[in-house]
């Protein structure tokens, strides 16, 4: 497998903060004074991320969805810009292929999955700060106590496996998926759950291990995220998809075929929906 290398002028940067340095050269004896720069990113982070001003990217991306965020958020550390850097580096390529940890959607998506192995490996004692796609302020550290990744204590190979192989493959599906299922929980008078990214990403590798086309398998996480647990394990459902799998249905053409028994087990007691037609009122 050939692997594309960044470009040094395009790769990602860490950029060192450094407020006591800056509250010297402004003659100030505050030494927690911001560092205009800091200040400067938070604002640049908010509207992007917040604000949905991202920048054009058809003048200054170079990497599609992958790259629209300018700032992907802040390491508190002791250590230099460089052994960070060196440390994210090591820890970036996994299964053949570089992971984009400066988008902030990789590492909400990972970083549950992650042993403390793997997260001492990414993070070493650092603490990443970032704003999530739906603006919440989340921290991520590896924790008191962990061993240092180039301790010899460390014996636990700290690759992704095969399944946070997959999440990082669809992060991107995941993020085209989650602003629908905001507006129907919207619609709805519901909130996201708290863990919705990891939901969609389980839901995501479930359509996909039946062999799923695209289409469909937007239509069976769409489907499932709006239904009682419990759904995707009945054995309507799973007779179901084992038809369309054998016979490659299009799922959407299939929903139909489930009984009005199902749809009254599953759907939300406050959701309302036809009798004849239980899914059109869901699923437009």
């Amino acid at each position: 497998m050939k692997v594309v290398a960044a470009q040094p002028d395009r790769s990602p940067r860490l950029l060192t903060l450094d407020c006591r340095r800056v509250a010297s050269y402004l003659l100030e004896n505050d030494p927690a004074l911001d560092d205009p720069a800091f200040e400067a990113s938070i604002t640049q982070c908010h509207d992007e991320i917040c604000g949905a001003q991202t920048r054009d990217k058809l003048v200054l991306n170079d990497e599609g969805e992958l790259s629209e965020f300018s700032v992907a958020g802040w390491l508190v550390s002791s250590e230099d810009a460089a052994a960070l850097a060196a440390r994210l580096k090591g820890f970036s390529f996994q299964n053949r292929g570089w992971v984009s940890w400066t988008h902030p959607a990789f590492v909400h998506a990972l970083w549950p999955t992650m042993s403390a192995s793997q997260r001492a490996a990414m993070l070493g004692g650092a603490t990443w700060l970032a704003l999530s796609l739906d603006g919440q302020l989340c921290r991520y550290a590896a924790g008191a106590g962990h061993s240092r990744p180039d301790s010899p204590a460390v014996a636990v190979d700290t690759a992704l496996d095969a399944r946070q192989a997959r999440m990082v493959r669809n992060v991107k599906l995941v993020r085209e998926l989650l602003p629908g299922w905001k507006a129907i929980c919207t619609t709805q008078g519901r909130r996201l759950p708290a863990n919705a990214e990891q939901l969609l990403h389980a839901h995501v590798i479930g359509a996909q291990d039946h062999g799923l086309d695209s289409d469909s398998v937007a239509m069976f996480v769409m489907t499932i995220v709006q239904l009682n647990d419990g759904a995707s394990a009945d054995a309507e459902w799973k007779s179901m998809m084992r038809a369309v799998a054998d016979h490659g249905y299009a799922l959407r053409d299939r929903l139909a075929d489930l009984s009005y028994d199902f749809w009254d087990r599953y759907v939300p007691a406050d959701v309302q929906f036809d009798e004849k037609t239980p899914v059109t009122g869901m699923l437009d």
